[in-house]
């Protein structure tokens, strides 16, 4: 039911859930630190505003790099 509203991406079994959260904590430390801050001040820039003032910031702050 999360998955159909849009809460997460994807459902995996209890029994694999420690496989499925280590892979994507791999993922997410393999990818430079200086992509993930700007991720994650973007998101949080952004998450006050609507969605279409969102593309915008998330548009231009990608065009500035």
């Amino acid at each position: 039911m999360a998955q159909a509203r849009g809460l997460v991406n994807r459902v995996v079994p209890a029994d694999q859930l420690d496989a499925e959260v280590d892979r994507l904590a791999s993922s997410i430390l393999a990818k430079p630190r200086v992509a993930l801050a700007m991720g994650k001040e973007l998101f949080y820039r952004q998450i006050e505003t609507g969605i279409e003032a969102a593309y915008q910031l998330a548009a231009r702050r990608w065009r500035a790099t």
